[in-house]
């Protein structure tokens, strides 16, 4: 496919991103890049392994990567709706309380840029290896997601 053809789309779905809420602003800081459960260790204190991936993201990036990862790197497709319904578990209102998010609260916005940000970033993984991104489900996943977010961003997207 290409880098040229990767790159329109990304510049696609991040124009379209901001079309739809405008300009927006994201508390940042210091994220683990990589929040999975084989990362950490269930300790009193709790202990983060592998930091490689460790870089200043949106301050939710850890959320959503914990809470949907493991989804979305699944060899077949997955829906919007799954994802949703993940947050809107214990475990997943659990974790958003942590980061200050109570109640039905649906940060699509922060969301969909979780998705365009790792859309992003597996892509330009996948170019620099000399490999297509189409070959691996996980980009087209997260393609498919980004897609789909956009589609319903003006409805609850768990419909």
């Amino acid at each position: 496919m290409g880098a040229s053809r990767q790159s329109s789309e990304i510049t696609y779905f991040a124009g379209r991103l901001g079309s739809l809420w405008g300009e927006s602003r994201f508390l940042e800081g210091m994220t683990h890049g990589d929040m999975v459960s084989w990362n950490s260790e269930a300790t009193v204190d709790g202990f983060i392994y592998d930091w490689e991936w460790m870089a200043v993201r949106s301050e939710l990036h850890d959320l959503f990567h914990y809470l949907w990862f493991p989804e979305i790197q699944k060899q077949q497709p997955v829906k919007l709706a799954k994802l949703w319904n993940i947050l809107d578990s214990d475990t997943g209102k659990a974790f958003a309380s942590g980061y200050g998010f109570q109640g039905a609260e649906i940060p699509l916005r922060r969301g969909g840029s979780y998705l365009l940000r790792s859309y992003s970033f597996y892509v330009e993984q996948c170019l620099l290896n000399q490999e297509e991104p189409e070959n691996y489900p996980f980009t087209e996943n997260l393609k498919c997601l980004l897609g789909e977010a956009l589609d319903c961003s003006d409805r609850d997207p768990r419909k």
